[in-house]
């Protein structure tokens, strides 16, 4: 009687287990075509100092505009352009590397995201100092899943 109970409540925990996994494949989203291709839906380099916008592109980008700014710490980017219908906060990845003479540092944060809009801030500063210096960023948008 004993063993039959134990195989009993094996069989029902491996069925549980094959429920649980079939649930979780039924609820995963596929990737985008954006994201699976691995390329920068969006990007650009602006001077916070300016601010100035200098270049952008990226696969679904139309277009891109500084929308906020502090001429010396900060500078908004808003990206424009064709993005995944059900794209949110997480999936946008975002690299901000900084070109400086004065060991220059930049971090990017995505404020928003949309399948037509994507608005990332972007801080630049000396590492040495901690002091704001209206740095050359650039910042480079891929999407995971």
């Amino acid at each position: 009687m004993r063993k039959i109970t134990t195989t009993v409540a094996a069989l029902v925990m491996a069925a549980a287990m094959l429920q649980v996994a079939r649930a979780e494949r039924a609820r995963r989203v596929p990737p985008s075509r954006q994201s699976k291709s691995g390329v920068a839906v969006a990007y650009a380099k602006a001077y916070i100092g300016g601010p100035t916008l200098l270049s952008y592109g990226g696969k679904g980008t139309t277009s891109a505009a500084i929308t906020d700014s502090d001429t010396n710490s900060f500078v908004n980017i808003t990206f424009t352009g064709k993005y995944p219908k059900d794209l949110t906060l997480d999936e946008v990845i975002v690299n901000t590397p900084c070109q400086s003479l004065d060991y220059g540092v930049a971090n990017g944060n995505v404020v928003s995201a949309t399948s037509t809009q994507i608005d990332v801030e972007v801080y630049g500063w000396v590492s040495e100092s901690g002091a704001a210096n209206g740095e050359t960023v650039f910042v480079t948008l891929f999407l995971g899943y």
